[in-house]
């Protein structure tokens, strides 16, 4: 059989049998895509000037012949919900899940007219089974939302008279009505309506029945013929049976069996053809895989015009294009994207949670903090920005954050906002002008926003081409527009949740679309796109289970049941569609390539399509001229070190900064810090280099263990010096709940306790200071306590080779207890015992006793300062989450005097100082990785880790 594409023998059948009456012929196709090759073609063999036949897609075809306007799905979905707002009687809540049905009821009543369905019968029918559904076998009455879902499928018949009444009047409607409207005419009225011209219907799989009517009212009267383009492979049997890719021609040629059956292939059974299946981890791996076997072809140009790169999940769009060659520099882009995939779509979203969010209290208006910190963000704001600007703006994020909040008022973002850019400050004053919940006002705002978006995104203004978001803008200001006007009145049927959830339903009915020069360079199409045309090299991406075909779910009112009673098309009939157009792509093509998901994933993946199934286990047997090629693709990529051996060696500028530092004042927990880690010393307090901020909006645990700290302070004031009492103590505990509120709102200016993160926080300080002075009840029951000072801060220098040492250190509580010395630090993470047990004097230097060194280090402190004082202090810590087991005291070596202990801890200390101040000891990274997972540095050795929750 000859190889010419159907595109070819189409030209060549017209010139032949119509050569003189082009002008009165109409080649009508499945869409329009196919057009523009014939037109090529048909220049290309005519060879001279010709009429050009009419040609068009069967849509197009249909409303030229009945003088509708075809009318987009989104359309229909709007007059829908026009429709059901005008004769709504139920909840008005209800409304809000209306949308979704919507877009099912658009569908169902677009097959009823394709299908030729009675609908009085079928609605009926439908009520009636649903009714059944609901019966109460015990007599008792139904529930109101089961009245209510009765309620909506009897409804269903009065819907779908109104939408074809709206359709009437105004002279626009769906194909299935067209084509319904056109099966239903007298014959005579329809064989009128072609005036004259010769019909051709041309590379069709499938006919609805209202399709199929016309078509042989025409053909009986000898005016319209089909042409179809068919492989014998999925059209006759074989020893595997019969092919489902060939079952909606077979059931019409079953049905008229004396239509000639024209341009049948064997191209499956007898072509020599490549095929590849190629799995790849991940769905957006398999653009990197397309790109790698397009490389390979890069200097074949005439193969790169021939190619055709299939999607079938559109979500790949982006990734493909960016991963194809450089080298190929011209290729088309024919299918839409979905706006529901788009950046725009997600800052729409944030727009409208940002209200969503927002709450009124104490006569101030509070946004979500995490709302506002992903629209500073947004690669969208982010697009509109300079460096300078860009810097303000996180500037203005790191400001939000670290006040704690989870909820940031009006009058604090203000404040904070002062340093953005003028234009950037009108988009914020408009985001956060409260409108009451008004639906209509939220949309108006929405209109305003994307307005200003569209002409900050307008090139003359800076310069730089953002098409791409241009066309978004413009779709998101169709939607918000169309939702303005269908909203005008009803404010009053849902609120901005409602309003956000139509959006999201109504979004994916927008569809973005790519321009570019149709026949040349290769191709990036969907699925339904390659229909009538062919390449000699296919790459298809996505062809797995559950993709192609797709699952047996479908969004329908109409049950299996039903659909097969009124002989509706079911899952069955939709595979077999899609496996028609799969498997005759492949007819023409020479190699072909299809990727695959090899990751098992809730979107699909893991298992390759029945039809790559269909391919290895029977077309190879059927045609051995076909070498199959299974592959996984794998990334080469170089081996890498995850981790990053960072040693910091200590020039003269090092040392000189590293005096400094010493100079100027070391606490015992930066010293702790050295033994633990060099190298975040030096980051942290050498250099000082600003910690990188890993806090989630809310109150974190540092930022509670301050509080905390204040809190007590503030309680035990009053009784500094005194013997601490029962009545001091239950004076405080009254006394805590507003002091510690008064701490919070000092640390986070207008901060909100009463919910999520930062009620936690409150709650679990509220409980750790009540149980903690609630211990003091019981420690005063038999044992006499005065505080005697609180964050006590005290200094000692120290001579170390001619260079003064700081050591400085503030104490939180010094105290008495039943004579006792005892100096006191507060906890509020964990403390294990061993960490505060010091054995020998070299434990000191063990990283994991810095706690213990910490307690030593502020009884040297304190016994400097008091030179009085001739016994060592008790040193210890309360840990606030664990308070009932008291004071935790450190365990010292077994140093009987004063003397012994300072000369002993000192000694430790000049060692770690000249450690510290030898050039050539270098800072280095802990070999105990485990600390790495809090370290504010962490990312930078590449030792980053899950970092575990802190409550």
């Amino acid at each position: 059989m000859s190889k010419f594409s159907f595109i070819q023998r189409l030209a060549t059948y017209i010139l032949e049998h119509h050569t003189d009456k082009t002008d009165r012929l109409r080649i009508v196709f499945p869409n329009k895509r196919a057009a523009l090759y014939l037109k090529k073609e048909l220049a290309k063999q005519a060879g001279k000037a010709i009429w050009m036949p009419k040609i068009s897609s069967i849509e197009e075809t249909f409303s030229e012949w009945l003088g509708y306007q075809p009318a987009d799905p989104l359309s229909i979905v709007f007059e829908l919900i026009e429709i059901y707002l005008k004769s709504n009687t139920f909840e008005s809540n209800y409304f809000e899940h209306f949308a979704g049905y919507a877009t099912q009821i658009a569908n169902d009543f677009d097959e009823i007219d394709h299908y030729l369905v009675d609908p009085e019968d079928i609605f009926n029918y439908l009520s009636e089974a649903k009714a059944m559904e609901l019966w109460h076998p015990d007599g008792s009455e139904l529930t109101s939302f089961e009245i209510n879902y009765i309620h909506f499928f009897k409804s269903l018949k009065a819907m779908y008279i109104a939408l074809h009444a709206k359709m009437d009047h105004n002279r626009q409607a769906n194909s299935g009505a067209i084509a319904r409207k056109l099966a239903e005419m007298p014959e005579e009225a329809l064989l009128s309506k072609p005036k004259e011209q010769f019909i051709i219907f041309s590379g069709f799989n499938a006919l609805s029945p209202a399709e199929e009517a016309i078509y042989n009212t025409l053909y009986k009267n000898k005016m319209a013929i089909t042409l179809w383009d068919l492989d014998e492979y999925y059209m006759k049997p074989n020893q595997f049976g019969l092919h489902e890719a060939g079952m909606s021609v077979r059931n019409f040629i079953k049905k008229h069996p004396n239509h000639p059956s024209n341009w049948f292939n064997d191209l499956l059974l007898s072509e020599s053809k490549i095929i590849r299946f190629i799995g790849v981890p991940g769905q957006t791996g398999q653009a990197k895989a397309m790109g790698y076997y397009l490389s390979l072809k890069t200097n074949e140009k005439n193969e790169i015009g021939k190619t055709a790169i299939v999607l079938l999940d559109e979500k790949l769009l982006f990734p493909v294009l960016n991963s194809i060659p450089s080298s190929i520099d011209s290729f088309n882009v024919t299918m839409g994207i979905p706006f529901n995939i788009s950046q725009i779509y997600t800052f729409l979203l944030l727009i409208f949670e940002v209200e969503k969010d927002q709450k009124e209290q104490n006569r101030h208006i509070w946004f979500s903090l995490d709302r506002l910190i992903d629209i500073i963000h947004h690669e969208v704001i982010m697009a509109l920005q300079d460096k300078v600007s860009l810097h303000k703006t996180q500037k203005l994020a790191k400001a939000l954050i670290s006040d704690g909040n989870t909820l940031v008022s009006l009058e604090r973002f203000n404040t904070l906002s002062t340093d953005l850019s003028p234009s950037l400050k009108d988009f914020f004053n408009l985001l956060l002008t409260p409108t009451s919940n008004d639906v209509n006002k939220s949309l108006g705002r929405g209109i305003e926003l994307f307005e200003w978006l569209l002409k900050r995104l307008n090139p003359s203004n800076d310069g730089h081409n953002n098409q791409l978001l241009i066309n978004q803008t413009i779709l998101a200001l169709r939607l918000l527009r169309r939702l303005e006007t269908l909203m005008e009145d009803k404010k009053d049927l849902f609120d901005i949740t409602g309003l956000l959830l139509f959006i999201r339903q109504l979004a994916p009915f927008y569809t973005m679309h790519f321009f570019g020069e149709p026949l040349e360079g290769m191709q990036v199409m969907g699925l339904l796109e390659t229909r009538n045309l062919d390449f000699s090299t296919v790459h298809m991406l996505s062809v797995n289970e559950g993709i192609i075909p797709a699952d047996k779910n479908r969004q329908s009112l109409l049950p299996y049941d039903i659909r097969k009673t009124y002989e509706l098309p079911t899952y069955n009939e939709k595979q077999a569609i899609y496996a028609f157009h799969f498997f005759h792509l492949l007819q023409y093509a020479n190699e072909i390539n299809l990727y695959y998901n090899t990751e098992s994933d809730p979107l699909g993946g893991g298992e390759m399509s029945r039809f790559m199934l269909q391919i290895k286990y029977e077309l190879t047997r059927l045609n051995p001229k076909i070498q199959l090629i299974e592959e996984l693709f794998t990334y080469k990529v170089p081996p890498q070190k995850h981790e990053r051996n960072i040693t910091i060696e200590k020039t003269p500028q090092v040392i000189d900064r590293i005096k400094k530092r010493l100079s100027d004042g070391l606490s015992p927990t930066s010293l702790s810090r050295y033994i633990s880690c060099p190298l975040q010393f030096y980051w942290q307090d050498v250099l000082k280099i600003e910690e990188t901020n890993f806090q989630e909006s809310g109150i974190g645990l540092n930022q509670m263990g301050t509080v905390i700290h204040k809190t007590l302070e503030l309680l035990y004031q009053p009784y500094i010096g005194l013997p601490i009492i029962e009545e001091h103590l239950i004076k405080m505990q009254q006394r805590l709940d507003t002091l510690l509120k008064q701490c919070f709102q000092e640390e986070f200016s207008g901060v909100l306790l009463d919910e999520g993160r930062n009620k936690i926080a409150f709650t679990v300080s509220l409980q750790f200071i009540s149980k903690f002075i609630d211990n003091e009840l019981n420690t005063i029951s038999n044992q006499s306590l005065i505080v005697l000072s609180q964050e006590q801060k005290l200094t000692a220098n120290f001579d170390n080779e001619s260079t003064i040492i700081v050591l400085k250190g503030t104490i939180d509580r010094i105290d008495q207890l039943s004579g006792n010395l005892r100096i006191i630090d507060y906890k509020t993470g964990k403390v294990e015992p061993k960490n505060i047990t010091i054995s020998t004097i070299e434990d000191f230097l063990e990283p994991e006793k810095a706690k213990g060194l910490q307690l030593a280090i502020y009884a040297l402190l304190y016994l400097i300062n008091n030179p009085h004082v001739s016994k060592i202090p008790i040193a210890g810590i309360i840990s606030l989450r664990q308070s009932s087991k008291g004071l935790m005291e450190a365990s010292f070596p077994d140093i009987t005097s004063k003397e012994d202990f300072v000369n002993g801890l000192t000694e430790i200390l000049h060692s770690v100082f000249n450690e510290i101040l030898d050039p050539l000891s270098p800072f280095i990274q802990t070999q105990v990785k485990e600390s790495c997972s809090i370290c504010p540095y962490r990312i930078i050795c590449k030792r980053d880790k899950k970092r575990e929750n802190i409550f």
